[in-house]
């Protein structure tokens, strides 16, 4: 329809409109009736294009709430997806080492192992058994008698010796804490040097716990007094000291981690000083059954691979 047909078709409806509002009723509702019948097509045509209008935009709503929907299925699809991406890096890693001539380096075994043997402290009936019979079975000449040393000596006794490679100055530890040092050496037993007896000299340094951690301060050596505490000497007046610090191994130790000699329970730092006055009250009790032997020796892995 052409636009200067529009006022006469609005111009016509209005004048359809007037004349069924002054008809009598009679007329006006079969009219009525025919009308409504004949806008049930368009009425049925425009809820239908409603309808799918809201189906579309309800698909176009929930399309990304879909994509971020983490199902088992989306996992193990990006997991395949995270594994051949993984592979590609590899290869494209092994051809630059490739294209530069690098080598893929094998890291040999180390020189020396530490390791730590289990030995048992012989109680005083035990240890009095021991040295009233130092020649064994086998006899002297077959090499098992103790040395005279250890049989003599009046500390303490390791149930382990030679026979376990165990030698002197190795160092003796008990649940993270240091009991002293191998002393003398026999083919079946040892003798004990606690840290409190005045032969004992050990590398120490200051520790503090934090709230950030452990901090480690100035490095000393520890030496026995014959009492029941034992010495902190060479920290120097300038360093921080407070009762309550830990004392620890040194870093040139045989230890695989740092352990504990004691608490600092008493410092003095006279006039004039360079050094402090440290006393350390031992860690480890003084009765123990049990203590560990901590080894340094030649790697078995390292002598086999290289004969």
């Amino acid at each position: 329809m052409t636009s200067t047909n529009t006022p006469w078709v609005i111009a016509l409806s209005t004048l359809i409109a007037i004349t069924l509002l002054l008809s009598p009723p009679e007329l006006f509702v079969p009219v009525r009736a025919a009308l409504r019948d004949l806008l049930v097509p368009g009425q049925r045509a425009v809820a239908s294009l409603l309808d799918v209008g809201r189906r579309q935009i309800a698909g176009r709503s929930s399309v990304s709430p879909a994509k971020d929907r983490l199902t088992p299925e989306l996992l193990e699809r990006r997991e395949r997806q995270w594994l051949v991406r993984e592979a590609e890096l590899q290869n494209s890693l092994r051809a630059a080492r490739q294209a530069a001539g690098l080598l893929n380096f094998e890291v040999p075994p180390a020189l020396y192992t530490t390791d730590a043997i289990q030995v048992q402290v012989l109680n005083q009936s035990a240890a009095e058994h021991w040295r009233s019979r130092p020649t064994l079975a086998g006899g002297s000449h077959a090499g098992v008698r103790e040395l005279a040393l250890v049989i003599e000596d009046p500390r303490a006794l390791l149930d382990q010796g030679e026979n376990q490679g165990v030698e002197a100055d190795m160092p003796v530890f008990a649940g993270g804490t240091v009991v002293g040092k191998v002393a003398r050496v026999g083919h079946f037993s040892s003798t004990l040097c606690r840290v409190t007896d005045p032969e004992f000299t050990g590398a120490a340094r200051l520790a503090r716990q934090t709230s950030t951690g452990t901090q480690y301060g100035a490095a000393g050596v520890v030496l026995g007094d014959g009492t029941a505490e034992c010495r902190l000497m060479r920290i120097p007046a300038t360093e921080p000291v407070s009762e309550g610090d830990l004392v620890v191994t040194g870093e040139n130790e045989d230890t695989p981690a740092p352990q504990v000699y004691g608490t600092v329970v008493r410092t003095e730092l006279p006039d004039g000083a360079l050094e402090w006055k440290i006393w350390i009250k031992p860690a480890a009790p003084e009765h123990l059954k049990t203590v560990a032997i901590v080894r340094t020796r030649l790697n078995p892995a390292r002598v086999t691979s290289n004969p």
